[in-house]
């Protein structure tokens, strides 16, 4: 007796696609990395990129003050 499989699949792996998918909207920085990846090749780029990030996060940080490291309500 041979077992029957299920017929029920999640909808968005059953839904068929309609038309063409429009490009997701590029990275906010990504005009960056491909200034710095040109320059000095993928692997700085990435570190420029990376660097970039961490300094606008102490940035941030900092503005925050004492209350970025409370512990959350």
């Amino acid at each position: 007796m041979q077992r029957k499989r299920s017929t029920a699949a999640p909808a968005g792996l059953t839904a068929p696609r309609r038309g063409p998918r429009p490009a997701p909207a590029p990275a906010p920085d990504h005009r960056y990395y491909a200034t710095v990846k040109d320059r000095n090749g993928g692997k700085r780029a990435a570190l420029s990129e990376a660097r970039k990030i961490l300094r606008q996060a102490c940035h941030i940080l900092a503005e925050l003050g004492d209350d970025a490291l409370a512990p959350a309500a």
